[in-house]
């Protein structure tokens, strides 16, 4: 594909999508109605592309920043129940197609067996099992609804150029939340009220009048925690997109890895610099080395990603210097002189609290934990709630602290079967990218754990992740199989 098809096709869907999110917004989220029967229908009629798009876009509309798309109840039902039945259909219809290429995510339902038995003796049996219910469905959706695609290169080409339409909507329209600070910066709760009351001259002028406080940049997410995360898997894919599919570097490719990093900064989340890091090695040290594909020239690509990250480490050095832009970065506070902490605890105290509720739960119960997905908390607040609890939100730190505490010293020998197994199945089949976006999310993991989370930042981790690593992977296996076939016909 030149150049010229491949921007017509990221803007057409880059300006579907975004008039998606604008009917929603104008329809007081009626259209999400529409959306979930347009992604049934695609999915009945096997545009396994479209669908599986549909079935990304709406974890991506739940972490939309609420001044931007706005989250009405009846849409609220909607992000939650479209993919649930989107991915019932993706795995009817999944099902028949012939072949063994699926996600290697066989041996993670034996750790949701494990947490069945920690959650009956849990903290709140009744919700645990609902949100074990939830994340399997929201499971099995993308794991059948992608298994075999690798005889669909219409869909797999849809389903890429779907996800680099979103890296170029969460960049660009990230961007345009600048100029409107209340929208680019909602953590601060007072701005967000002025917001609310005042409008939105009245929340640039609140903001303008804090200038020197701490920022923390969300753009067109609910939180920096989330774009920051949102942004280095999606840096991952733009990364191998060049590297694996495109096999050049576009004017686009260029801008979104140029702006993406810098975006990241400003988020100063800590979580999404580590998983950058890790995303760019495993893809520069680890994909790069295991993709067999002979028709690349991986000295320059070597070269290229060395002076990138050259660039990168200059730049931050150079940050430094002029005025401790690090050193604020890390401690996540502007006010260096008056911070006391040491730095250990400047990095680590905004989750402390949350790992030691984890390692108090796993004493509790040192073999199977106090339940998947709740706390002492969850029990209070909707333990004795009569009906079905369809939200029931609950924080969490580490993700091994978390299945320590949630699953005990059953649950985490189960989850690390399942990371070994998922490692050595992507190894034997090729995965290679599957495996370094994969390992990206599992970073993303380490500040805040969202693996379990699809009604939260984890759904769209998620997708982009799993879905969107795949992907590419069955894109190279096409490329491998062409190959060998002109070889043979030779």
């Amino acid at each position: 594909m030149n150049n010229g098809a491949l921007y017509r096709k990221v803007l057409n869907s880059a300006f579907f999508l975004c008039m998606a999110a604008l009917l929603c917004r104008i329809t007081g989220g009626l259209f999400s109605i529409v959306m979930v029967v347009m992604g049934l229908h695609w999915a009945a009629t096997r545009q396994y592309g479209k669908a599986l798009a549909c079935y990304a876009f709406f974890p991506f509309l739940v972490v939309t920043n609420p001044f931007i798309v706005p989250k009405p109840s009846i849409m609220g039902w909607a992000l939650r129940l479209g993919p649930l039945l989107i991915g019932l259909v993706l795995v009817l219809v999944g099902m028949n197609r012939k072949g063994r290429d699926r996600l290697p995510l066989g041996t993670l339902f034996l750790y949701l067996t494990c947490a069945i038995a920690s959650s009956i003796g849990g903290w709140a049996p009744k919700i645990s099992l609902l949100k074990m219910a939830n994340f399997i469905f929201f499971i099995l959706g993308f794991w059948v609804g992608t298994q075999n695609l690798q005889d669909y290169p219409k869909e797999l080409e849809s389903v890429r150029i779907f996800i680099l339409a979103l890296a170029c909507i969460t960049v660009f329209g990230s961007l345009c939340t600048l100029p409107f600070p209340a929208i680019a910066y909602p953590l601060d709760l007072g701005m967000a009220k002025v917001f609310q009351e005042e409008g939105i001259d009245a929340a640039t002028a609140y903001f303008q009048s804090r200038a020197g406080g701490m920022t923390l940049f969300a753009g067109i997410t609910f939180h920096s925690q989330t774009l920051g995360p949102l942004l280095s898997c999606l840096f991952v894919l733009v990364l191998a997109d060049v590297l694996f599919v495109s096999n050049k570097i576009t004017g686009l490719h260029l801008t979104l890895l140029a702006i993406m990093p810098i975006m990241l900064f400003m988020t100063r989340s800590r979580t999404a610099f580590l998983s950058f890091l890790i995303g760019l090695i495993m893809v520069l040290k680890f994909a790069v080395a295991k993709a067999r594909i002979v028709s690349i020239n991986w000295k320059t690509i070597n070269r290229m990603a060395k002076g990138f990250v050259a660039l990168i480490l200059l730049g931050l050095v150079m940050a430094e210097v002029s005025n401790n832009t690090i050193t604020r970065w890390i401690r996540k506070s502007d006010d260096i002189q008056g911070d006391s902490r040491s730095l250990t605890d400047a990095v680590t105290e905004t989750r402390m609290g949350l790992m030691e509720k984890s390692l108090n739960e796993f004493k509790l119960n040192p073999l199977l934990g106090m339940g998947f997905q709740v706390n002492y908390e969850t029990q209070v607040l909707f333990g004795d709630k009569p009906g079905l609890v369809l939200s029931a939100p609950v924080e969490k730190g580490l993700l091994p602290i978390m299945v320590l505490g949630e699953g005990g010293i059953v649950g985490v020998i189960a989850f690390a079967v399942f990371i070994v197994s998922f490692y050595c199945k992507c190894s034997n089949r090729g995965y290679v990218v599957t495996a370094a976006t994969f390992t990206t999310f599992l970073a993303t993991n380490m500040g805040e754990a969202t693996f379990f989370s699809p009604g939260g930042a984890g759904g769209i981790e998620w997708v982009l992740t799993a879905v969107g690593g795949f992907v590419i992977d069955m894109i190279l296996l096409n490329k491998r199989r062409m190959a060998r076939f002109n070889v043979f016909a030779a």
